[in-house]
């Protein structure tokens, strides 16, 4: 587990985040604002409520860049 805006996140794998391939151009999208190397995190909020983050870095600016999806899941 790691720290992620204050709760617990795990790491999971491009393929657990988008089994589908259906958001392959969000993370293109963050791939391109960052280094290139993409980090991809789920915290639990409850029973259903899910937060799935992308994150990258942009090293010239020196910031995390990337993107939050909500998820409801039963």
């Amino acid at each position: 587990m790691t720290k992620l805006v204050g709760k617990d996140a795990s790491s999971i794998s491009q393929k657990q985040f988008d089994p589908q391939g259906r958001y392959k151009k969000v993370v293109d999208a963050v791939r391109k604002v960052g280094s290139g190397e993409l980090g991809f995190f789920r915290i639990d909020l409850d029973n259903t409520r899910v937060e799935y983050f992308i994150v990258s870095v942009d090293k010239k600016d020196k910031r995390l860049v990337g993107m939050k999806a909500v998820a409801i899941e039963s």
